[in-house]
């Protein structure tokens, strides 16, 4: 279905919605920042590109902290297990291109080699209606890493904004579905609406002032090639505060502990990070990551290298350049790939 709903009319979209399923849909707070946020009311919800949600969409499936199961010890002294209830349904309206790029990244990672469905059930129960991204921010390079700014799969449905109208389009049944309970709100696209469509499309790219050549992070990791001064830079700037894991669309370093109970426990998982000296330390107290360098090496193998991609299906990174806007001392996806890029620029010229 390609079809053209009004702005005005995409409140009582998500009226309709949210009758029988939670939806998610980004907001505007009063300080001017964006973030995703489950919604009863229309008027909340806010389909402007120009503001990226200051979290990704990541907590929504994989939580920062959430139950795995119960445990408890019943009177013959066996454990009863209780598994964690099962999600809703839910519609996510609005989540960006290269966020939804995360959550299908993320979708692959739990699913293999066990299927852990405490993240896998939450996304298949979500249908993801994806806002293509018209005005990028000033520090988005989703261009450079195939993480946007518009979708040709990984969807549900898209919207396309074109400035008093969205353009709409649906890439699966469940995302015809959403909008055939809405019929009298969408109208034909016409032959000038592809047209505005493919204008605007056109013009996004140019609107880019973040540049990061992925391609040679991809294989300057993978051959291990990353000249040491580069390391020495990161090193010396990194504060391994982790703001860089928990913003990103597509990490999933994990802690696993229990709640106990007088019965029993709860089992729960936490958002964990590979930066933090502790991640890797051992019962024995040996930890064989103990240098920020050496996690700083294997944090940008584990996003960049083509074990990433061969494992993954895509490199572990969508541009969405939240890690360059949360890291205080620029050691981010983007800042590596231009020292690496200079590092090896001079050790040709010289």
């Amino acid at each position: 279905m390609q079809a053209i709903i009004q702005k005005e009319d995409i409140h009582e979209i998500v009226e309709g919605l949210s009758l029988d399923k939670e939806v998610i849909a980004p907001v505007l707070l009063p300080d001017g920042e964006a973030l995703y946020s489950p919604i009863k009311r229309s008027d909340r919800v806010s389909l402007d590109s120009s503001h990226i949600p200051i979290m990704s969409a990541k907590e929504f499936f994989f939580g920062s902290e959430e139950e795995l199961f119960q445990f408890e010890r019943t009177s013959s002294q066996d454990i009863k297990i209780t598994p964690a209830a099962e999600p809703k349904d839910r519609v996510f309206l609005g989540i960006r291109s290269c966020d939804l790029k995360g959550v299908r990244f993320l979708q692959n990672f739990f699913e293999k080699p066990y299927n852990d469905e405490t993240v896998t059930r939450k996304i298949e129960k979500t249908v993801f209606i994806s806002l293509g991204c018209v005005a990028p921010a000033e520090h988005c390079f989703c261009v450079c890493c195939d993480g946007g700014p518009f979708l040709v799969e990984g969807a549900d449905a898209q919207l396309v904004d074109l400035e008093d109208r969205f353009f709409c389009e649906t890439f699966t049944s469940r995302g015809e579905e959403i909008f055939s309970h809405h019929q009298n709100l969408l109208k034909p696209a016409q032959a000038e609406d592809w047209k505005k469509k493919s204008a605007t499309i056109e013009k996004v790219d140019q609107r880019f002032t973040q540049r990061s050549y992925m391609a040679v992070g991809v294989k300057e990791t993978s051959m291990n090639t990353v000249p040491e001064k580069v390391w020495e830079v990161l090193e010396n700037r990194c504060m391994s505060c982790g703001s860089c894991t928990y913003v990103c669309p597509t990490c999933s370093c994990f802690n696993v502990f229990d709640r106990s109970t007088p019965e029993g426990g709860i089992r729960i998982r936490t958002w964990d990070s590979c930066s933090y000296s502790g991640f890797t330390r051992e019962v024995s107290g040996h930890n064989p990551r103990e240098h920020t360098r050496d996690r700083l090496k294997r944090r940008f193998f584990h996003k960049l290298s083509y074990q990433c991609l061969r494992s993954n299906g895509r490199i572990g990174c969508v541009g969405c350049g939240r890690c360059v806007v949360s890291c205080p001392a620029f050691v981010d996806m983007s800042t590596f790939v231009t020292l690496l890029r200079q590092a090896k620029s001079e050790k040709t010229n010289g």
